[in-house]
């Protein structure tokens, strides 16, 4: 069990570094009472939001430039060596101070 916690750390350490302008930022990282709980900086806007104005959905120009911001984020977290599997490996596993 202490290897996984050691591993769940490192991991979160990792995405606590990231820092890019397609990414929400992890802030603070705590545990209470055997809960992970993960602060993300504020977002005052998403795709979601346009989704709820557009009963139609989106226009194709809008779909291409919100994919674009996906993709270079996704490509950010490739390049710096985090995947959905660093991501996977903190959701698992009882929480343990750190």
């Amino acid at each position: 069990m202490g290897s996984h916690v050691s591993v769940q750390a490192m991991c979160l350490l990792r995405l606590k570094q990231l820092r890019h302008e397609n990414l929400v930022n992890l802030i603070e990282v705590f545990c209470r009472k055997k809960h992970l709980y993960l602060v993300f900086e504020f977002v005052d806007h998403t795709v979601l939001d346009d989704l709820d104005q557009s009963s139609s959905g989106l226009q194709e120009d809008a779909v291409r430039g919100i994919m674009w911001q996906v993709l270079k984020g996704i490509h950010f977290c490739h390049v710096h060596n985090v995947s959905r599997v660093t991501i996977w490996v903190v959701f698992i596993g009882p929480c343990r101070p750190m």
